[in-house]
């Protein structure tokens, strides 16, 4: 049975007061939602804060600052690190890093002086000890410090600094620094040259290196403390040059081809340098890594199989990832191959933890191939011949996005027929003004380009630049996206800072080949053959000026240069093939 209420006459509302009151409760939800919101703002400002902090300190990871020894004690974690760089640094503020959680540590100001070991103490509130440090300095660059690893405590000894250029005539005073054991110790210095090694007479914890001619040079020490116990330091990396801007090289292996285009042979990451290249003797895609000091000289397999041919792969890195890309079968426009993708993540020692191949696509070859990476995203470009009849080819350009490097989603593809034979027309770049947007540049009997916005591709564009045969390059640099091309006789480029592109400078003249850009955090390197020779020179992101051009070698095979997109460590590597007949030497230059 239903029941009936009805309000008294002392209970009842009037019209008026009915209104007021929802007027009332309509204002206080309005401010609550306000307060939400801007709590809200709050936190994804925070948040984003954090999350640039993070992007900027692991892109300037190892440039700086590197860890020496550690160890923690209760909620404080003892640090050793050196400044390799030439200015002091001031720690304005520190965040502790657990699961990518950062929270920000109660500090002193405290300055890192500039080629100098440091001591410093940081306290961590979390139970679980942090994974990474994060150092803010006064000058607003951000440092990432990773604990890999287990602590570093026992008998241990480190030379500084670890990798040094001198030209002849100069002169570096080394350091050994000894960590535990039972002093007094005793020093044994050594030095290598090419394979000749000599014990030198110093027995002290410092050691002056004359340079008298060019070369590599190897330094390091055995420590023996007062119970007998050994241990060796790291080895350091000395680069001896003639002149001014003269770069030192040495060869580390051989190899029939380097991939062409825009696609990459050599990476730094997390302090590492990759190098990547077919082996002649197994036929597999191998790699070496270089720690700083020296090239590990064994070669690792990046491959899950032997490859055709030492042109179809590129490879790309993050601050934890090398992501490699490689075709299998025969490498033809009449013949079909398949494209895998593999992710190596680094170890502690350099070397990589290979995940299984994933085939991404089986097609007719001459793939080009092209890597880009944003704030939360990876990018992989292909271009590739899908037909040929009578003179007309068919090619197709595809882009793919992963956030793991193992699963990954198609966002863009487009096809082009004609008489146009362009191997290499395809190129990625982060966009300038979306976190997780790009540049696409390709070659569709024109040279175009298309903006993605990280959710939807914007109108594409027509450059209104001419090339010859894709002889272009792309890197994001200084708040940019850097392009060089060639065309007639003459090398050139142009800026994109998202909205306009700069005007086009002339940068040489002359019979010119595979132009290559290398962003470093300063400047701009391009790199490029001309006349059998390699030269660069580098466009300064802030003034825009432009460098003298340098040679870096001679004897080049046509075309066979290769550079990384990102520079984040000293000595700064480009790679060249040399030689009569494949397999080619794999030469080293450093700049």
């Amino acid at each position: 049975m239903l029941k009936s209420f009805r309000l008294s006459k002392r209970s009842r509302l009037g019209l008026s007061e009915l209104v007021g009151a929802i007027l009332i409760l309509m204002i206080v939800l309005a401010v609550g939602a306000a307060f939400i919101l801007f709590s809200m703002q709050q936190m994804s400002t925070q948040a984003s804060s954090i999350a640039d902090i993070l992007r900027r300190a692991r892109e300037n990871q190892n440039q700086l600052l590197s860890l020496v020894y550690f160890y923690f004690e209760g909620s404080k974690v003892h640090l050793y690190v050196y400044n390799y760089g030439t200015m002091n640094i001031t720690v304005e503020k520190a965040y502790s890093i657990v699961d990518e959680t950062a929270e920000e540590v109660a500090i002193t100001p405290e300055t890192f002086p500039a080629q100098t070991l440091i001591e410093a103490t940081f306290n961590f509130t979390t139970e679980q000890p942090p994974s990474e440090l994060v150092i803010l300095s006064t000058t607003g660059a951000a440092f990432s410090i990773k604990f890999t690893g287990a602590p570093m405590e026992g008998f241990r000894a480190t030379l500084f600094p670890a990798t040094v250029q001198l030209k002849v005539g100069e002169s570096q005073l080394f350091t050994c620094s000894v960590f535990g054991g039972q002093p007094p110790y005793v020093y044994q210095w050594f030095e290598r040259v090419g394979s000749l090694t000599q014990e030198l007479p110093e027995t002290g914890n410092t050691y002056l290196f004359n340079a008298t001619e060019p070369g590599i040079f190897y330094l390091w020490v055995t420590v023996t403390d007062n119970a007998g116990e050994e241990t060796t330091s790291n080895i350091a990396r000395i680069s001896v040059q003639l002149g001014e801007e003269q770069p030192s090289f040495e060869i580390v292996g051989q190899t029939d081809a380097l991939p062409k285009g825009n696609a990459r042979a050599i990476v730094q990451a997390n302090g590492f340098t990759y190098l990547f290249y077919k082996s002649p003797v197994t036929n597999y895609l191998v790699y070496q890594v270089f720690n700083g000091s020296q090239w590990s000289q064994n070669e690792y397999q990046a491959s899950h199989t032997t490859i055709t041919n030492g042109e179809a792969f590129t490879i790309f890195a993050d601050n934890s990832k090398v992501y490699i890309a490689y075709s299998i079968g025969t490498y033809s426009g009449s013949s079909t191959s398949t494209v895998y993708l593999r992710v190596g993540t680094i170890s502690a020692s350099g070397l990589l933890q290979l995940s299984d191949a994933i085939p991404l696509l089986t097609s007719r070859g001459y793939w080009s191939f092209d890597f880009a990476g944003t704030d939360s995203k990876i990018f992989f470009a292909l271009r590739h011949c899908v037909g040929y009849f009578a003179g007309i080819y068919k090619w197709e350009t595809r882009v793919f996005s992963s956030t793991d490097g193992i699963t990954w989603t198609q966002i863009f593809s487009s096809g082009e027929t004609g008489y146009t034979w362009v191997k290499y027309g395809v190129a990625i770049a982060k966009h300038p003004l979306f976190s997780d947007g790009i540049v696409l540049f390709y070659w569709k009997n024109s040279f175009y380009y298309k903006e993605y916005n990280g959710s939807d591709w914007l109108h594409e564009k027509k450059l209104g630049v001419n090339l010859i045969e894709g002889l272009f390059s792309v890197s994001f640099g200084g708040e940019k996206v850097y392009l060089t091309y060639t065309f007639g006789s003459s090398l050139y480029y142009k800026t994109f800072n998202g909205t306009s592109w700069s005007d086009q400078i002339q940068l040489d003249a002359g019979s010119i080949l595979c132009p290559m850009l290398s962003a470093a955090s300063e400047k701009m390197y391009l790199f490029y053959i001309k006349e059998n020779s390699v030269l660069y020179l580098s466009l300064h992101y802030a003034t825009g000026q432009v460098t003298d051009v340098v040679e870096v070698g001679q004897n080049v095979v046509s075309g066979q240069i290769n550079a990384p997109k990102r520079f984040l460590a000293q000595p700064y590597p480009i790679i060249w093939l040399s030689g009569d007949s494949a397999p080619y030497n794999l030469v080293v230059a450093y700049v």
